[in-house]
């Protein structure tokens, strides 16, 4: 199966690698030059629980143009970044090319299907953290259970067929996947897992396992939460069974783990997901009548931070 990843950060990488070890034809395409030159040229050292390995074989870009038409398309973008990567990668989409989205947040359909029918759409969620620690490594830091749910927007002979070439190709690659009927439930919960924790590591900069241990951000991860809950339920949903799902998550290996919504803030000091996570909650929560003060307060410092990096003011002076 010939498949072009769209965004090989933490994510795509961890991913990717997967497919690859399960026997993909894999092209990584990302504007991150040092990696793809890096994967090119000593194939992705590739950490995971059960020992490191290099995985070798992978086609690299830092543009989708010329690549030619694709059996999938799976975009890995932050989810700001959906529109220009699907705009630059037109040339990989012919009839029976599948594209899914494996993004965090809500919305993603709706940006793919301005690119392919609805008819070739997948769409699913990682469960699963991840690290780029430098160029040409990445990092796999699995929770217990499932590492990947995806499933079909509309079911159709080229779409099922995919799904399952890809749920094989996972599979044989050592990622737990499951392809899920029930596919818009795993990518609410996430989204709302996500929507708790993650914005708030970056503002309290602490780590998950730090996070949860003290009280008052427990309770505040719970409040976000509860909120995910009831515009679920709103929108049709088991909200209930949502939060209950995520209200003691399990760390594991990612006790030391720092959200990519985080990382954005405190190193990398760049646009956030903020949009498709407590901002798409909170536009949803208007939408359906539901108030959610916490996410849109979240919402608002974030997007606050955001537009002052230059003039945070970090280290205060010492008196002489």
């Amino acid at each position: 199966m010939k498949i072009a990843m769209l965004g090989a950060g933490a994510t795509g990488s961890v991913f990717a690698s997967y497919l690859r070890l399960g026997g993909a034809e894999v092209y990584l395409v990302d504007p991150y030059r040092a990696h793809m030159e890096a994967v090119a040229a000593r194939g992705m050292l590739f950490h995971t629980p059960e020992g490191d390995r290099v995985v070798e074989g992978f086609h690299t870009s830092v543009s989708a143009e010329g690549l030619g038409v694709m059996d999938a398309v799976i975009v890995l973008t932050k989810c700001n970044y959906t529109e220009a990567a699907l705009s630059a990668a037109l040339g990989c989409l012919g009839p029976h090319t599948v594209v899914m989205s494996l993004q965090n947040g809500l919305g993603n359909v709706e940006q793919l299907a301005k690119y392919a029918p609805l008819e070739r759409i997948l769409y699913g969620s990682g469960n699963i953290g991840t690290e780029l620690p430098a160029p040409g490594e990445c990092r796999a830091l699995p929770t217990e259970g499932v590492q990947l749910h995806f499933g079909v927007l509309r079911h159709n002979a080229v779409t099922d067929k995919a799904g399952a070439e890809l749920l094989g190709l996972f599979r044989a690659g050592g990622c737990r996947a499951d392809l899920d009927e029930d596919i818009g439930f795993f990518v609410w919960r996430k989204a709302a897992a996500n929507s708790a924790a993650n914005a708030l590591m970056g503002l309290l900069r602490l780590n998950a396992g730090d996070m949860f241990a003290n009280s008052h951000a427990r309770s505040i991860f719970l409040n976000i939460l509860r909120e995910c809950a009831d515009v679920a339920t709103a929108a049709g949903l088991d909200g209930e069974r949502i939060f209950e799902l995520c209200r003691d998550p399990v760390l594991g290996s990612m006790r030391d783990y720092l959200s990519s919504t985080a990382q954005d803030m405190l190193i990398y000091r760049r646009k956030t997901e903020i949009d498709s996570l407590n901002g798409a909650i909170s536009a949803l929560g208007r939408r359906y009548g539901v108030t959610t003060p916490y996410n849109d307060f979240v919402t608002d410092m974030v997007k606050a931070i955001e537009e002052n990096y230059d003039r945070q003011y970090f280290n205060l002076k010492k008196e002489a």
